[in-house]
């Protein structure tokens, strides 16, 4: 066996000196050998492969057996030939710089990098050309400023000319100038004299000096009206046309136009006629024509019936590049400039068959065949919306994909294996005695031939050899380059321009590309067995194919790997094989999607390779070493008669998989001296490198030391030092940051199907501060709460509890109102409620209508803060949340909304909540957005009976209409009540607490309208007189006594006036009545009021200052006090009040809005 890859320079050298045919026809390799189609001079082990056996000769890669007929070049003018052949001064200065003059007079640029580094060595010189290649051409005149360059030079300041075309190469050291004007003059002479394309840019020249003040444009000629296998020469007239004025676009096709200076740089496609002849003006110094798509083949006598075909760009190259004696060879013949034109044109090849692919590539689209059964079930079918892009499939010659392949074919043929027997025979060498043991590689072939031992090894070091050519074991040159690009880190990849910009080409490449000789050669054939996990087969499909129709034909039509059950159900010798062995006992007929005994020759199979971190596919190929006769996916995961889970613990039951002991060993050591961050990366290093045969068991054996840091940064970063987080976020977040740390190799989680997938959406969690405000709290404290609570709850209250929880914990929302006068326990339920869940990890929002309200819910907010509330508010209002900012991942991530007081707030506040919250959780999922509040479950309690929603001048129907039983929501509501009152179950005495129940009582009758007569509106009630303040005199004085009873020796005490308050009616009596009454009967004679206002109708700020008698001056309030309220910075603007009392009691500040 025998398998040889890469440049075969070296091989063909090796099968040159060592073929039985070479030694029986030395004399015939002495000569060269004239081909009679198209009397190219060729060596005689070039001819065709098929005649190498038999007398005939025939040669193919200089015309296709003479299907490439080409006219010959015209011999060039005798001037050129002079400097070719001569010898003096100016000959051999010609050609020493024979690049130079060519580009001194080419009409194009060429793209591009030429590596000239390559030659600062001893070697011969070399021409290496890296990146994309591509010819341009200028305007016709230069920008203002600049040096004409190029075409250019044909058309501006030709007085200047030679002196312009020198100055572009002319050296600093004028003693070693290269260049040679007088040379430089003559050849300017003999183009302008022959070179058609030359004669059509003077023409230019003479329009412009001829004084025509139009826009001028030079038209090149993409097609020849002459058949190019007969006329190769085209006149002034085929090559270009001059326009004089403004040209429609759909006039011109794919012709060049060359403009003035109105654009720049025009690109030259490889598919022009005048591509070739712009570019080398000394090899076509006629303007001969190149290579053109239209160029048929000739009719031969081997195949006169063949379809008509068309020379290819490969095949036209490999004509030019021929000897003949009939032809002077000016293209051979052209030293370096000959290295620049072979390399040039495969770029021309290469170029052409890149672009087919890339233009083709939307065309063909592949998936795989469960993916495409998906689209199809949820009523995608059109084909140009699926799939994944072929950018460079592996038939690219040179792609990294052949590349790749055909190394594990090579590996799949691997070396013979070499008996050595242990005889006991030893021979002695030079003291050294020597047995089976010591027997190397070696080929029978070189060792009987020469009769000498000759290794044949690949070498891998080089010190003083400069190499021309490649080893076997190398691909094509390639530079090894990082590309950064945070703007553009998720555009998909482009192979296309990869191999483009990573390529380096040197002309032994190049010819050897041209003529299509072997890039590799194996034997015995190699045959690629395709695997694929059950319903995984790859699909091909193109963008006008039916979708069911593709899937419908896949699951009828049989793959290469599910044949092969087939074949060993019906073939018992097969039973016997492996997968990999079959292809020596049987032979795959595509066509027919079947196996059938082989009846002739010799073949090996190799299972497609599959990568370690391809989780149950590598599983399944690592089997398929093993298992035998498989005839079904359950055949191959079956252990001694045990059908196995899955493919990978079938491995194991096989102990085909080592222990993972030693990594789970290094991570814990590592752990006792190393960071969070190293550990972690420590776990990548081992998943970049597939090291491991279970990552998922080192995982979860590892997880905790490798998130060991991470729960200390995000309390830093969130500046919650009492932040908790469970074991289910804290593996997510490490899973993550492994992730991170993976996309920094170029690689992620899903390349690893082992390994767990993160929930991306807990980084939004642990980043939202407002977030984790809500999962801050000490859930072990809090499960210990909730369970104290729950055992309290009343049947009642645990009835509404138990259908609240049941309602969050399935995950189906839910809107409730829980109906309760004060006293019932709505407070205790949603304390009860709030622990329970927290401690559960789960976030529960608790707002009320007001403040003060707020307070009695575990940690509490107002609705109008917490949900973004507008102040004026209407039937179209939404709250101000966007889509991703944090407030609005906090609603999406809370399982609860606890909205006490909820009948004081107008119905469009709801409303605007429920829009929100719909639009919010519309992004989740669509159907959210036909669920009350996004289908979130919001509780919202209270109590009808008391104040209702303030409607500024509304009449009593209108603030009915503005509850929230009047909105569209109540429809979706159900209704919980609770009609116990528990401050009645305390340890009162008898007496107290039949008093209390009284009153409770009479409450609820007024609150239900049962006392006072007719419901319109006004009702006459009768009050207990233990409940009234009888002294009539002065009314707000006795309320006064009343609530604060000997005020006058306690207006020093704050602590006197904390559990007592006075209800008023109005602003007016805050501000204006018991502040005058209080001053004028308590603080006769010691009183000072002094007032500081700015005026505002609809805000007012009455402050009440402590202060001492002798600081009252004018100078003190105006500038301490007023100093004060501007700290305070009442942004708002509203009306302050500052009353100042001696002897002082407190700092009282209320703002009151009364539009609410």
């Amino acid at each position: 066996m025998a398998v040889f890859s890469g440049d075969l320079i070296t091989i063909l050298l090796l099968m040159y000196y060592t073929s039985q045919q070479h030694l029986n026809c030395c004399k015939k390799v002495v000569a060269k050998t004239i081909n009679s189609w198209c009397c190219a001079e060729l060596w005689y082990e070039e001819r065709a492969e098929k005649t190498k056996s038999g007398p005939d000769v025939e040669f193919s890669i200089c015309c296709q057996k003479g299907k490439v007929e080409l006219p010959l070049l015209k011999k060039p003018p005798d001037f050129l030939v002079a400097l070719i052949n001569g010898h003096d001064r100016r000959s051999q200065n010609f050609k020493d710089n024979y690049r130079a003059y060519n580009s001194m007079f080419a009409f194009t640029s060429m793209g591009g990098h030429v590596d000239e580094n390559i030659n600062n060595g001893g070697g011969p010189p070399q021409f290496i050309l890296s990146g994309q290649n591509y010819h341009r051409i200028g305007s016709l005149l230069p920008e203002a400023g600049t040096t004409p360059k190029f075409a250019q030079l044909y058309i501006y300041d030709t007085e200047n000319e030679v002196e312009n075309r020198a100055a572009c190469f002319k050296s600093n050291n004028k003693k070693k100038d290269p260049i040679d004007k007088s040379l430089v003059k003559d050849l300017k002479e003999m183009i302008d004299y022959c070179n058609s394309l030359a004669k059509s840019f003077r023409k230019v020249r003479d329009a412009i000096q001829a004084g025509t003040k139009a826009n001028l444009s030079l038209r090149l000629y993409r097609k020849r009206s002459n058949d190019s296998r007969m006329h190769n020469i085209p006149t002034v007239d085929e090559v270009a046309g001059l326009i004089v004025g403004d040209f429609e676009d759909s006039e011109i096709g794919r012709d060049v136009i060359v403009n003035d200076r109105r654009f720049g740089l025009t690109r030259i496609h490889e598919t022009h006629v005048l591509f070739l002849p712009l570019q080398y003006s000394l090899m076509f110094p006629w303007g001969e024509n190149g290579w053109e798509p239209n160029i048929p083949h000739r009719k031969t006598k081997e195949a006169p019936n063949e379809k008509e075909e068309r020379v290819k760009i490969r095949e036209f190259m490999a004509f030019r590049i021929q000897e003949r004696n009939m032809e002077f060879g000016n293209i051979v013949f052209a030293k370096r400039l000959f290295q620049q034109f072979v390399v040039d044109c495969y770029t021309m090849i290469e170029n052409q068959r890149l672009s087919f692919i890339r233009e083709n590539q939307d065309k063909i689209r592949c998936d795989v065949l469960s993916g495409l059964q998906e689209v199809v079930d949820r009523g995608d079918v059109d084909a140009s919306l699926v799939g994944k892009r072929i950018i460079l499939p592996d038939s690219f010659t040179g792609g990294p994909r052949y590349m790749f392949n055909n190394s594990q074919d090579a590996m799949g043929i691997c070396y013979p294996s070499y008996r050595r027997r242990n005889t006991g025979v030893v021979v002695e060498k030079n003291g050294v005695n020597l047995d089976n043991g010591y027997v190397v590689p070696y080929n029978h072939f070189l060792l009987m031939r020469y009769q000498a031992h000759i290794n044949v090894e690949a070498c891998n070091k080089s010190n003083a050899i400069k190499y021309l050519f490649k080893y076997v074991n190398k691909g094509s040159d390639r530079s090894n380059i990082e590309i950064s690009n945070k703007n553009k880190a998720d555009e998909p990849i482009d192979e296309i321009k990869r191999f483009y910009d990573c390529r380096y080409l040197s002309p032994a490449e190049a010819v050897w590309r041209t003529f299509a000789f072997d890039i590799h050669q194996k034997f015995p054939a190699v045959i690629r067995l395709s695997i694929h996990l059950e319903n995984q087969q790859v699909v091909k499909y193109d963008d006008n194919s039916q979708l069911h129709n593709v899937v419908r034909y896949r699951e009828m039509v049989d793959t290469m790997f599910l044949s092969w059950f087939n074949a060993n159900k019906e073939y018992e010798e097969g039973r016997n094989l492996l997968y990999s062995e079959f292809p020596t006992k049987f032979v795959y007929i595509a066509k027919e999607h079947r196996w059938q005994p082989r009846q002739k020759g010799v073949s090996i199979g190799r299972i497609t390779y599959v990568p370690v971190g391809s989780g149950e596919l590598y599983y399944l190929r690592v089997l398929l070493t093993q298992q035998r006769g498989c005839t079904s996916y359950e055949s191959i995961k079956t252990v001694d008669g045990k059908i196995c889970k899955t493919f990978q613990e079938a491995c194991s039951e096989l102990r085909l998989l080592k222990d993972d002991k030693e990594f789970k060993d290094a991570i814990k050591e590592a752990y006792e001296t190393a960071t969070g961050d190293q550990m972690r990366r420590l776990f990548v290093r081992l998943l970049n490198m597939n090291t491991m045969s279970n990552a998922l068991d080192v995982w979860n054996c590892t997880w905790k030391l490798l998130a060991d840091g991470i729960l200390y940064n995000r309390r830093r970063a969130l500046n919650l030092p009492d932040l908790q987080i469970s074991d289910d976020e804290l593996k997510n977040l490490c899973l993550i940051e492994i992730g991170k740390l993976l996309t920094q190799n170029g690689r992620n989680l899903s390349d690893y199907k082992c390994m767990p997938t993160p929930i991306v959406e807990d980084v939004n969690t642990f980043e939202n501060k407002l977030i984790a405000d809500e999962l801050s709290y000490d859930r072990v404290e809090l499960g210990a709460l909730h369970a104290s609570l729950v055992q309290k709850l009343t049947e009642e209250q645990h009835g509404v509890y138990k259908e609240i929880m049941t309602s969050v914990l399935s995950g189906y929302g839910q809107f409730f109102f829980l109906y309760g006068y004060g006293g019932t326990g709505k407070t205790y339920l949603w304390r009860t409620l709030s622990a329970g869940l927290r401690a559960q990890d789960k976030i529960v929002i608790n707002v009320a209508s007001s403040g003060i309200a707020s307070l009695l819910l575990p940690n509490g907010k107002t609705a109008h803060s917490t949900f973004c509330i507008p102040l004026e508010i209407n039937d179209k209002s939404t709250c101000n949340i966007t889509q991703d900012c944090h407030r609005a991942q906090l609603l999406r991530a809370s399982s609860l909304f606890i909205w006490d007081e909820a009948p004081m707030m107008n119905r469009y506040c709801f409303e605007a909540f429920d829009r929100t919250m719909k639009d919010l959780m519309g992004k989740v999922d669509k159907a959210n957005r036909n669920k009350p509040f996004g289908g979130k479950v919001v509780v919202l309690g209270g109590d009808f009976r008391q104040i209702l929603a303030v409607i500024r001048k509304g009449s009593r129907g209108d603030v009915v209409k503005a509850t929230i039983s009047s909105s569209k929501l109540w429809e979706h509501c159900k209704v919980l009540q609770l009609t116990k009152n528990m401050r009645l179950k305390g340890d009162s005495t008898d007496k107290s607490q039949t008093e209390l129940k009284e009153f409770a009582d009479w409450i609820l009758k007024i609150g239900d309208g049962r006392i006072g007569g007719d419901e319109n509106g006004e009702a006459v009630i009768d009050m207990a007189e233990d409940l009234c303040i009888l002294q009539q005199d002065n009314p707000l004085l006795s309320l006064v006594d009343f609530v604060y009873p000997n005020i006058v020796n306690c207006l020093g005490n704050s602590k006197f006036f904390e559990d007592e308050a006075i209800l008023a009616p109005t602003l007016e009596v805050v501000q204006e009545h018991i502040p005058r009454s209080i001053i004028s009967n308590y603080l006769q004679e010691e009183q000072h009021n002094i007032i500081i206002a700015m005026e505002n109708s609809n805000i007012s700020v009455h402050c009440n200052f402590k202060t001492s008698p002798r600081k009252l001056n004018e100078k003190y309030i105006f500038g301490e006090w007023t100093a004060f309220v501007n700290q305070a910075n009442f942004n708002i603007g509203c009306t302050i009040r500052l009353t100042l009392l001696d002897p002082p009691t407190l700092l009282n500040v209320s703002i009151i809005n009364p539009n609410a």
